[in-house]
C-alpha cells in the first residue's frame, strides 16, 4: 500500500477534506488524471475514527488499485491500438493509425465515465490519526 501523512483541513459530518501535496501521493497512482487526485484537496469518507481540523493523518492507495490503474491506462490501449492496427492492415497505413487513435480516444472516454461510477474503487482510505 501507498501511504503518506496528510493534514485534515475541514470536517463536515462524515465528509472529510485532506490536504496533502500533490507530487507525492499522485505520484503513486498513475490514475490520477481520471480521479480527483490531482487536486490540493480531496473528500475522503471512510472515517474508521473521529478526526478533527489540523489533525494528521496517514491516508493509503492499494497497490492493486495502482495495478488496475497501469492496466487501464496503458495496457489496455495498446492492446487496442495493434489489434486495430491488425485489423485494418488492408487499409493504408494512415487510416489504420488514424482508426487505432481515435479507437483509444473512445476508449479514455469511456473510462473517463466509468470512473465516476467507480469512484469509491479508487478512493484513499485514512488507515491511521498520527
Amino acid at each position: 500500500m501507498h501511504q503518506e501523512i496528510t493534514e485534515v483541513s475541514e470536517v463536515k459530518g462524515d465528509l472529510v477534506k485532506i490536504r496533502f501535496t500533490k507530487q507525492p501521493m499522485c505520484s503513486c497512482c498513475n490514475f490520477s488524471t481520471f480521479c480527483k487526485c490531482g487536486e490540493d484537496e480531496l473528500s475522503v469518507t471512510n472515517l474508521p475514527f473521529p478526526v478533527e481540523p489540523g489533525d494528521k493523518v496517514e491516508v493509503g492507495v492499494e497497490e492493486r488499485v495502482s495495478l488496475v490503474s497501469s492496466i487501464l491506462l496503458f495496457g489496455i490501449p495498446v492492446i487496442i491500438f495493434v489489434l486495430t492496427v491488425l485489423l485494418l492492415k488492408q487499409q493504408p497505413a494512415i487510416h489504420s493509425f488514424i482508426a487505432a487513435c481515435c479507437a483509444i480516444m473512445v476508449y479514455y472516454i469511456i473510462i473517463k465515465l466509468g470512473v465516476r461510477k467507480k469512484e469509491k474503487y479508487f478512493c484513499l482510505k485514512i488507515l491511521r490519526k498520527v
